[in-house]
């Protein structure tokens, strides 16, 4: 995993590990638009990293905010 967190552009495989969510989600996501990537030819695909990770600090964010909305103060 260490070789994973060091480089800066991931194969599928290793967001699989990167990220421990499946192909499967990782493929519906990019069908989406909601996961940034990097298209080589149709089903070739690499992630940069950088993005990724502001990617989940975002998603975080998001959720975080709409748990609030529903917490009555």
């Amino acid at each position: 995993m260490n070789d994973v967190i060091e480089k800066r552009f991931l194969t599928m495989d290793e967001l699989v590990e990167y990220l421990s969510i499946s192909k499967r989600s990782i493929y519906h996501l990019i069908s989406e638009r909601e996961l940034p990537f990097i298209p080589l030819s149709k089903r070739l695909y690499r992630f940069d990293r950088t993005a990724i990770d502001k990617w989940m600090v975002k998603r975080q964010i998001q959720a975080l905010d709409n748990h609030l909305e529903t917490i009555e103060i």
